[in-house]
């Protein structure tokens, strides 16, 4: 008789008549179940990975987080643009986390990367700012998208970017509301003189509306990152030059160029800077918040222009108050 019970498979005792797991009764017959024995465990070797193919993964792995590094970067966008020789230096920050999933999840963090790339001054995109042989060096394009560069001794350019702030306020009083306001004054800050040697390269050959739509191209180039108006304000070659601003910046730098250009081409314009309320533009019981520019043409017609959008906006009417700065030569 065999050791294992033919109905259940289990161990028997020498003897027995019956399985005493099953119950069954023992016979003689051939069993019709036996355990099966595990295979007997063996231990593999390694493989080994060829040069050839541990490159090749290698390559993979670099491949891949370039990919990463260069999504980061796409998505991030903040560049500082210095200038030595032909050469550009532009230098990248960003902090982000990506998440990616293939046959396993993983989870890859990228924080306060410093990324600096060598390119061609050419392969550089207007508008840009370089600081290039003892010069500033501004590039941008005109409405034709023709490339125009202004440049400036970088002394200079210091003397107008470093003078001391104005403090100067204003008192606006309001009817309708019965109270005063007092406001930062961006009068001191329209500074025509800084553009005096390159406004030529927007006016000449052109009306006095194309030379307006021109000025207003170089603020669509601005960044503006707010439109209440702050306690103080940039100088015309500050914002210029780190391209962004408040709407007071950007109110400032196209009256100053406005100004610079009237003087220049004797368009005969009338240039205003106006405090005014963005949510309620139109009505008495404004509460000057907000800063745009008017311009009163000598045939009689006058484009009140939005400071902060990145393409020509004009009010058919405003409610506020305005300052004539046609007159600044400072």
């Amino acid at each position: 008789m065999k050791g294992f019970c033919p109905w259940c498979g289990s161990p028997l005792r020498p003897g027995v008549l019956f399985c005493e797991s099953c119950g069954m009764r023992i016979t003689e017959q051939e069993p019709a179940y036996a355990p099966v024995a595990p295979p007997p465990t063996t231990l593999q070797q390694p493989k080994r990975i060829s040069p050839r193919a541990a490159g090749v993964a290698g390559f993979l792995v670099g491949a891949l987080l370039t990919l990463v590094f260069l999504l980061v970067i796409a998505g991030n966008p903040s560049t500082q643009i210095v200038v030595s020789g032909q050469t550009v230096t532009a230098t990248q920050r960003f902090t982000s986390t990506q998440r990616f999933t293939s046959t396993q999840s993983f989870t890859v963090t990228t924080t306060a990367v410093r990324m600096t790339t060598v390119v061609p001054v050419g392969a550089v995109e207007p508008p840009y700012t370089l600081i290039q042989n003892g010069k500033v060096v501004w590039r941008f394009r005109d409405l034709s998208r023709r490339i125009l560069e202004w440049n400036m001794e970088i002394e200079t350019y210091k003397g107008y970017a470093e003078r001391p702030k104005s403090t100067a306020s204003v008192k606006l009083h309001s009817d309708a509301l019965d109270r005063d306001f007092q406001m930062s004054d961006m009068r001191p800050y329209i500074i025509p003189s800084f553009f005096s040697k390159v406004i030529g390269d927007l006016a000449t050959g052109r009306s006095p509306e194309d030379f307006v739509r021109e000025v207003d191209n170089i603020k669509n180039q601005i960044v503006v990152y707010g439109s209440g108006l702050s306690e103080g304000y940039r100088w015309p070659a500050e914002t210029l030059t780190e391209g962004r601003g408040r709407c007071g910046d950007t109110t400032i730098l196209m009256a100053s160029m406005l100004v610079a250009g009237n003087n220049y081409s004797e368009y005969g314009m009338k240039i205003e800077v106006w405090y005014v309320d963005s949510n309620r533009i139109d009505r008495e019981d404004a509460n000057p918040n907000h800063a745009i520019v008017r311009v009163l043409f000598a045939d009689g017609g006058s484009w009140i222009i939005e400071t902060t959008t990145n393409q020509l906006k004009t009010y058919p009417y405003v409610w506020g108050w305005h300052f004539d700065v046609t007159d600044i030569t400072t």
